[in-house]
């Protein structure tokens, strides 16, 4: 116990990163023609570009892109190339912040998301529950949270609330499991108070 990382950074790559392989291009940021006709209605060459790369990653990973987050410069060029335009134009997007703002809210619901509520949550942390109660390791936690977000069409949360969930769930796991060995009451109970109170679930 006491671990405070849930998954490393090789694991989170692949669980929440940006597939920037060819296949993983070919899967992921191929825009099929209802995609192009909404990139079109975009008028300049880098809002369609910005808007385009961002349909793809939602679609691909369930978030947005990170406030500092560049994508693969793989990403924008396969993206750029089938819109026809400058991938260099990229960087005029990146700097627009109310437009990524807009652009953001309108896929959101273009794609039939919505930001991860209460009952998100919830279903989040039982998710947790289950993966925790079968092992204590990080990946399989950490991808049933992702799961249970992405089976309800709620946007991931970050990374690290998915971390702080997984740690908690996996802290009162173990607290349960001690307890019921009889190894140490109060040490386990204190471990669960502990968890409950540092994941109020308006926090997450």
């Amino acid at each position: 116990m006491g671990r405070r990382k849930l998954i490393s950074a090789a694991e989170a790559q692949n669980l929440l990163g940006l597939a920037a392989d060819e296949d993983g291009l070919i899967r992921h940021y191929t825009i099929d023609a209802a995609d192009r006709l909404e990139c079109e209605l975009r008028r300049r060459p880098h809002n369609k570009l910005g808007f385009a790369v961002q349909l793809c990653v939602i679609r691909q990973t369930g978030r947005f892109l990170g406030e500092d987050e560049q994508p693969p410069l793989a990403i924008v060029e396969y993206v750029a190339d089938q819109l026809g335009v400058d991938p260099r134009s990229y960087s005029i997007y990146a700097h627009r912040a109310q437009t990524w703002f807009e652009h953001s809210r309108y896929l959101t619901n273009y794609l039939g998301l919505h930001t991860a509520d209460r009952d998100d949550r919830r279903a989040a942390l039982l998710a947790a529950t289950e993966a925790a109660a079968s092992g204590d390791k990080g990946l399989p936690i950490a991808t049933a949270v992702v799961a249970a977000f992405r089976e309800r069409k709620a946007l991931l949360p970050s990374q690290h609330s998915i971390e702080k969930i997984g740690i908690t769930m996996r802290q009162l796991a173990w607290a349960h499991d001690w307890h019921i060995r009889e190894e140490g009451y109060t040490a386990a109970h204190a471990i669960l108070v502990n968890a409950q109170r540092q994941l109020p679930l308006a926090s997450l």
